[in-house]
């Protein structure tokens, strides 16, 4: 950006301006800002124009200041062209500017648009909508070649806010913007037109004009055409009303003559209303024996209903179970069979081990047994020896009694002990199996305790979410959904969005039948009930953004269905069915919904049916043409292609296309209290369950040790019994050969020890193989036991649940059946009571039309002989004196329309005598308003005359509708005023007196900016200075308007240094033209004439 110094001035801001040859020239405007001594205008004035193919503009942006603006120029270079933008820019047609006929002259040559943007200030306690405008309000204007235009009206971040011509239109009244008035914006042609024009007319139009006063007198006149047409269409109708008021008096006189016959018509009226309420009463009577039936009926159905869900079930759950445990029996079977092999080969190596420790043990136990055996005979013949040697041999039969008592005693307690061993088992057994079921229960009762935790958490849930609805519907969505809303609705006033999102799609769509509302949801499902439209991608990510900011979970975000908006509904004729389809249950006002449920889901081929079995018939038989899915009342999905399937609902109740929040909260409650307690019931039963499983497993662990017990008592009883069997008595023999013998067993009693020792390691060995192979068998021995133990208690479980099963089945069967055939006969109560129902309706409705009701005890057919017999009476009188209806309504007719007229006439007539006051009123207070603005502008001139010492006055004449300057120059004291006419002035000092006429009209003009296009071309520099200052005094006395000059002279000459100083100005000055270049348009054309 280049600088330059000039007159004194700094040069601070830049314009940009291209010509024909579509190059930018860089423009270095020159102002000086002084500081401000005055409150400047907040609100209002211009800050900026930006041109784009405006007339001789490429692309030109400039600033201006708040109070006094100069461009200056040669002719050509632009200057009346930003006049002309700012007139075309701010609503003004094409003839206020008097540059051209229509807007497209106005676009530069081989362009096909061209653009007006002005930023005007809106601050202070008189801005235009500042919460949506802000400080600045951005008017652009698009002009284009074929004719068209649009506005855009922006905030002060560049958001486009409103694009009607009416909101401009306010804004300009808000801040008494006058485009077309000439005092507000004086072009050349509006001052070649009023103020250079010699002719005193054009003066007096142009104050008119300038004052407003010309529009107020238009209107005035507009007024007293229209009295005068609505006087005459007064009088008009003023001749017809002396013959209207004779053909009223004719026909009443017939209408006093028929006055006679109203007794007897009225008993009839009378008769007739007791004949419609004894109508009634008699269909009343029948209608109660088919109500009360009904009424019985209607009362079974809930408990058809409660069977029929409760055998469904208990099928359900059975089935269920059967099918588990049908899994769980062959999973177990498939591992027992896995076992046996193992098992087997487990139990052989153990028989083969144990064979092997028996041998060893016999082996051991015979060298023992003879180790103990020569042992033995040893200590007896030593014994023997003894005794022998100390007495003679006695008996030994006392010691084999007491052994066989003591053998015996032994196995009686052994045999008992075996006993008590099975009873142990057994009971072990039963506790076993006990600890088994109980466990099975308490898994069951758990996984039952938890899924009712869960359906009680999520109704709870829903609860919350529904009282939330009940002032805002749109809760129902979700706690965060009027949020969302609220931020979309802000989002589009601030532009973001191309089109409105629409959505939830839910809160679009109302039903014709509230029942199907679960069917329709469950159809519909929750994306596209809680889903938005977007128009296009660019809206999808601005409300992705907003969705994002303001939902709390991931899983709760909405669906986004990204379709051009269309206004015509798709055509989706289908083939007529005696079945509704979903579409055809739907109320939807905007197509663009319709549009996306159709495209969705397809609804116009889906079918509903209240009836499962009808249902089940038709979907699997030969659906219609075109439908092959089907819901039915309940929400269960029937497909008919390719092969017939039924898909259950698992809700029982819609959460967004439900109308009456109050019943889905009522029901709601009903089965919270119902979860919760049920949920009581199994915790309770839970702990009891609990309780017996310990109670039971101590049980099983006493049995264990009194099992331990007994074994170890058996073990010492079977070891006792063998000792005392094995027992050996001595035989008497002499000692000497007891001696030797004792030698020998000596001898034999070493190698048997030696024997012994080496046999009893190999019992040790043997022994822990069998103890190594027992504990793998065991092990295997223990899977299947487990196995087995775990398979009874389920394999006895399964068949009573296939049992169960079958029952439940028959049971269903058998109440389906039940329930099919007390709706059939419902229905058929129903309907003849719906029929019933509806003629007594219909009856009551006109019984109701009639009179309200009475009381009679009379039959219907007796009061109709009554009526018969009186209108035979009527009929005789009507031939003698005339149809009396035919009378009374004529008669009436022709009154009211009379009346009318009368009142009507004299309506009018007061009005138009207000009016006429109005107007006298009105009239007087032009005249008033106009002589003082015509006051004040004499005085203002006669002031402004004085700042080059001249003298004079303005004569005006309203009844000649002539303005005429009188005019003295350089008058000198004390000498008579001469005055004289502004044609025999020069042009410098007209051109003052043309400046000093158009300042004192400001006076009186309240426009926020005032423009004036070369003003000074025909002064002289004197003139030019003193009508300068003039100015600059009047704008720094009103420091909150903004003035804009046009200029063809260097002004800088002109400014006073004080003036300078005194007020905020700036100066830019404009290139010169370019010469050599062709100019193409008329606009441009002008320009070079200026």
């Amino acid at each position: 950006m280049t600088s330059k110094r000039k007159n004194g001035f700094d040069n601070g801001s830049q314009m940009k301006k291209s010509r024909n040859s579509g190059d930018d020239f860089s423009q270095c405007p020159d102002f000086h800002d002084n500081a401000t001594m005055n409150k400047e205008a907040e609100a209002g004035i211009i800050e900026s124009i930006s041109l784009k193919n405006f007339m001789c503009h490429a692309n030109m942006e400039f600033s201006l200041g708040p109070n006094v603006n100069f461009l200056i120029g040669n002719n050509g270079s632009g200057k009346s062209a930003v006049l002309t933008a700012i007139m075309i820019g701010l609503g003004g047609k094409a003839s206020v500017t008097n540059r051209g006929s229509t807007l497209k002259n106005f676009i530069k040559t081989g362009k096909r648009t061209a653009e007006i943007s002005i930023k005007l200030r809106n601050l202070g306690p008189d801005a235009y909508r500042h919460d949506v405008y802000g400080d600045y309000i951005v008017v652009e204007r698009k002009l284009s070649y074929d004719g068209a235009g649009s506005y855009k009206l922006k905030n002060a971040n560049l958001n486009v806010v409103d694009s009607r011509k009416d909101e401009l239109v306010a804004i300009l009244d808000h801040f008494s913007i006058q485009v077309d008035n000439p005092v507000a914006i004086l072009t050349q042609e509006a001052s070649k037109t009023f103020l250079h024009s010699k002719s005193p007319h054009d003066k007096y139009k142009f104050f008119l004009k300038a004052t407003q006063l010309e529009q107020t007198k238009h209107d005035y006149v507009n007024a007293e055409e229209s009295k005068r047409c609505a006087s005459e269409i007064i009088k008009e109708k003023g001749k017809l009303v002396p013959e209207m008021e004779k053909e009223v008096l004719h026909w009443r006189q017939k209408f006093e003559a028929c006055e006679s016959l109203d007794t007897l018509k009225d008993k009839i009226f009378h008769l007739k209303q007791e004949l419609a309420w004894a109508i009634i009463g008699e269909r009343e009577k029948s209608l109660l024996p088919l109500s009360k039936e009904l009424k019985s009926e209607t009362l079974r159905t809930p408990k058809f209903d409660q069977k029929v869900e409760e055998s469904e079930a208990e099928v359900k759950q059975v089935g269920d179970e059967h099918s588990k445990l049908q899994e769980k029996v062959k999973r177990l079977r498939e591992e027992a069979e896995a076992l046996k092999p193992q098992r087997v080969a487990a139990r052989n190596n153990c028989i083969e081990k144990k064979g092997e420790v028996k041998r060893n043990q016999e082996d051991y136990r015979k060298i023992c047994l003879e180790r103990d055996s020569v042992a033995g005979d040893k200590k007896q013949i030593e014994q023997r020896i003894k005794e022998l040697r100390q007495k003679d041999y006695s008996d030994y039969d006392e010691q084999r009694r007491a052994r066989r008592d003591r053998i015996c005693n032994l196995e009686l307690q052994l045999s008992s002990h075996q006993d008590r061993m099975k009873t142990i088992d057994n009971d072990l057994m039963q506790f076993k199996a006990a600890i088994s079921t109980i466990q099975q229960e308490l898994s069951q009762e758990r996984h039952a305790e938890k899924t009712v935790l869960n359906t009680v958490r999520n109704t709870e849930a829903q609860l919350v979410t529904l009282e939330s609805a009940r002032t805002n519907t749109l809760s129902r969505y979700g706690s965060w959904m009027p949020e969302a809303i609220r931020r979309i609705e802000d989002a589009f006033r601030r532009g973001r969005f191309t089109k409105k999102p629409i959505g939830p799609i839910g809160a679009n769509i109302s039903l014709r039948d509230p029942k199907w509302a679960l069917a329709i949801e469950i159809c519909l499902g929750r994306p596209l009930c809680a889903g938005f439209l977007v128009d296009n991608f660019n809206d999808e990510r601005v409300l992705e953004e907003i969705f994002t900011q303001v939902c709390t979970q991931r899983n709760q975000k909405p669906s986004i269905f990204t379709s051009k908006f269309q206004s015509v509904l798709f055509n989706v004729q289908k083939n007529t069915t005696p079945y509704p389809s979903i579409l055809d249950m739907l109320v939807i006002q905007d197509p663009i919904v319709s549009n996306c449920i159709i495209d969705q889901r397809g609804v116009e081929g889906i079918l509903l049916f209240e009836n499962s079995d009808e249902a089940t018939n038709v979907m699997q038989g030969r659906p219609p043409n075109g439908f092959n899915q089907a819901y039915t009342i309940g929400g269960d999905l029937m497909v008919s292609y390719p092969v017939f399937r039924i898909y259950s609902s698992d809700k029982n109740r819609a959460q967004f296309l439900t109308p009456s929040v109050e019943d889905v909260i009522r029901q709601l409650r009903n089965e919270l209290n119902q979860h919760n307690s049920q949920l009581q019931k199994l915790k309770l039963k839970i702990k009891c369950l609990e309780a017996d499983e310990k109670k039971n497993v101590a049980e099983k662990e006493k049995l264990d040790a009194a099992i331990r017990k007994l074994r170890q008592n058996m073990s010492s009883h079977e070891m006792e019994i063998n000792e005392l069997k094995n027992f050996e008595e001595p035989q008497p023999m002499d000692v000497s050969t007891l001696e030797s013998d004792i030698n020998e067993l000596d001898a034999k009693l070493r190698e048997l020890n030696s024997k012994a020792d080496d046999q009893l390691e190999k019992v040790s060995i043997a022994q822990h193989n069998l103890a190594e192979a027992e504990r793998q068998s065991n092990e295997l021995t223990k899977l299947l036991v487990s196995a087995a133990d775990s398979l009874e208690p389920i394999r006895t479980r399964f068949e009573e649940l296939g049992d169960e099963l079958e029952m439940a089945r028959r049971n269903q069967k058998h109440y389906l059946m039940k329930k099919k055939e007390h709706e059939k006969k419902l229905q058929q109560l129903q309907q003849e009571c719906n029929a019933k129902t509806a003629d007594l309706q219909s009856d009551l409705e006109k019984a109701q039309q009639i009179c309200d009701r009475i009381q009679t005890s009379r039959s219907a057919q007796n009061i109709e002989i009554e009526i018969r017999q009186i209108e035979k009476r009527i009929m005789s009188e009507e031939k003698i004196r005339g149809d009396r209806n035919e009378i009374t309504q004529t008669y009436h007719k022709k009154r009211e329309v009379y009346e009318n007229v009368k009142r009507e006439l004299n309506q009018i007539e007061n009005f138009l005598q207000k009016l006429e006051e109005s107007l006298h009123v009105r009239n007087q207070w032009f005249c008033q308003q106009r002589e003082s603005l015509s006051l004040r502008t004499r005085l203002n001139f006669i002031v402004f005359l004085s700042e080059r010492d001249y003298s004079g006055t303005l004569e005006i004449s309203h009844t000649d509708e002539t303005i005429e300057p009188i005019i003295q120059p350089k008058a000198k004291r004390g000498s008579q005023l001469q005055a004289s006419s502004s044609k025999s002035l020069s042009g410098g000092e007209k051109s003052f007196s043309t400046a000093c006429f158009v300042l004192a009209l400001w006076d009186g003009t309240s426009s926020p900016f005032r423009c004036l296009d070369e003003y000074d071309v025909f002064m002289d520099m004197v003139n030019r200075r003193i009508t300068m200052d003039m100015m600059m005094k009047f704008a720094a006395g009103k420091p909150g308007c903004q003035f804009i000059f046009l200029s063809p002279l260097d002004i800088s000459g002109v400014l006073t240094d004080q003036t300078r100083a005194q007020i905020k100005m700036r100066i830019f000055e404009m290139h010169p033209p370019e010469r050599g270049l062709t100019q193409n348009t008329a606009d441009d054309n002008e320009e070079d004439a200026d």
